[in-house]
């Protein structure tokens, strides 16, 4: 019991502090965003590479089977704190560039598609990932170790794309660029699996053509 607790506790202040830096960040990125707006792809750069660097954790972190929390999901809990505050910063920077139009709001619907679009490949891996080891999970220790890791990375990326198209509709919509409620139903659709990625695409469509005002 007290180890849950404790552990607790440990989860707890991680995120605290990955919180914390995360709004650190992003109030230094904007700081340099406002002056040089061509650095808005960089800024936004973790959030494509983010579900390939959970792809090839399980390869570069050693993994023993007699105690897969300090030799597994220790590091890579880690990991996914310095993704979260990676996420926070850029989501929070997105958000105020484009409120205050420094970055156009066709460029900006852009970004979260190409976001989305680039991140289907991971999802088939993490997928593809879940299943097999699933499959092989009720005789193998590590593999269930995989499954486990094959769910949170899965969540944790649409949860990432997803914030990052919500703030992009937020923003689009307090600046008049979209009404309400069509930022309502594609912030929604954002966190669904296949919605998502369809709805972003006929979100930059209708975007480019004026429909959304």
């Amino acid at each position: 019991m007290v180890k849950i607790l404790l552990w607790g506790l440990i989860i707890i202040a991680s995120i605290a502090v990955s919180c914390g830096c995360g709004i650190a960040l992003s109030f230094a990125c904007y700081g340099i965003g406002r002056k040089h707006p061509n650095i808005y792809w960089l800024i936004n750069l973790p959030l494509f590479v983010l579900p390939y660097l959970y792809e090839a954790a399980p390869r570069f972190i050693p993994s023993n089977p007699d105690n897969p929390t300090r030799s597994f999901f220790v590091p890579f809990g880690i990991l996914l704190c310095v993704c979260l505050a990676l996420v926070i910063a850029a989501s929070i920077f997105d958000y105020r560039i484009v409120r205050n139009g420094i970055i156009p709001a066709k460029r900006a619907a852009t970004f979260a598609m190409l976001i989305k679009l680039v991140h289907i490949p991971a999802y088939v891996l993490f997928f593809l990932t879940g299943i097999f080891g699933a499959l092989g999970a009720i005789a193998f220790v590590f593999t269930f170790i995989i499954t486990v890791f094959a769910i949170v990375a899965d969540l944790f990326t649409i949860m990432a794309s997803g914030t990052q198209n919500l703030v992009t509709l937020i923003a689009l919509s307090r600046k008049g660029e979209l009404k309400t409620r069509y930022a309502v139903l594609f912030g929604i659709l954002g966190y669904i699996y296949c919605a998502d990625v369809v709805a972003v695409i006929i979100f930059r469509i209708l975007l480019g053509k004026g429909r959304l005002k």
